[in-house]
């Protein structure tokens, strides 16, 4: 349940919202799995299907706020660091906040890794290390004063991680007593 009802409710004000945003008629390819932070979460397809986007939704002040704080560091991220922000945008009351990316679903994602992927992965990790986010106006997440998932928050409630199937849920049981 949202702000605006049931879970079709929502999804459908998301879906009116982002074509209003994008001035273009849009269709849901997938559903991401529910995770700790997104209201809704998904791919997109616009138009004739040529061009496609991952979209997540949020509703309430708070969790708007953190998604704001998503967007305004994926903004100032270097090109190729993280995906493309590809649209924001508030409902008119402020209850619903939306953030479009680059869909990356396509990418290969190893496990197996190639010799390149791992020169690729050496490489924008030492990109990232030179990051400067010297964003004045821009608040640190732990001064935000909201759980923001960690691993207390995903030992008592697992299913969202074990849902995006990075790890087995043998792994967790295993690595959660340490972390």
């Amino acid at each position: 349940m949202t702000a605006s009802g049931s879970s079709a409710d929502f999804e459908g004000l998301v879906l009116r919202l982002l074509a209003a945003m994008l001035n273009r008629p849009v269709v849901v390819r997938s559903i991401a799995p529910k995770g700790y932070r997104s209201d809704w979460a998904g791919v997109v397809v616009v138009d004739d299907g040529a061009d496609s986007m991952f979209v997540k939704a949020r509703s309430g002040s708070e969790p708007i706020s953190i998604l704001d704080h998503e967007r305004r560091v994926l903004e100032h991220l270097p090109v190729g660091i993280g995906p493309a922000v590809r649209g924001w945008c508030r409902s008119p009351m402020d209850e619903v906040a939306i953030l479009a990316l680059e869909d990356l679903s396509m990418n290969r994602w190893p496990p197996p890794w190639s010799t390149e992927s791992i020169d690729q992965t050496i490489d924008l990790l030492n990109r990232i290390a030179a990051v400067d986010l010297a964003i004045d106006a821009m608040p640190r997440l732990v001064d935000i004063g909201t759980n923001l998932g960690n691993w207390t928050t995903i030992a008592a409630d697992p299913a969202p991680f074990l849902a995006v199937s990075l790890r087995s849920a043998r792994w967790l049981g295993r690595v959660l007593p340490s972390l």
